[in-house]
């Protein structure tokens, strides 16, 4: 009789995108990420003047227009990754609004 094979599993080290946050944390994640992605995304060349159009319209085509750009992409994939789309855009029109209104 041969031993019986025993087999063991490599366990990944924790990361953000496997390892669960609460409500906060994803929040103070998301805020912290959405203010560098918009910094970056100035030194880019983005501007993000709000002209008076429907502003739900405007934060949508804004942050289709940053996921579609090479530089910032991956950022975007991972704030989406780590909250909800629908709390990604909320986060996003607060974090324009706090940062760009006059």
């Amino acid at each position: 009789m041969g031993s019986p094979e025993i087999t063991t599993k490599r366990r990944r080290p924790p990361t953000f995108e496997n390892t669960t946050m609460t409500d906060d944390q994803k929040m103070t994640f998301g805020i912290k990420h959405l203010k560098k992605l918009l910094k970056r995304a100035e030194q880019l060349g983005f501007s993000f003047e709000y002209e008076g159009e429907n502003y739900p319209e405007y934060v949508h085509n804004l942050w289709l227009s940053l996921s579609k750009n090479p530089v910032l992409k991956e950022r975007t994939a991972k704030i989406e990754r780590e909250l909800s789309y629908g709390d990604t855009i909320q986060l996003f029109s607060d974090t324009i609004l706090e940062l760009y209104s006059n």
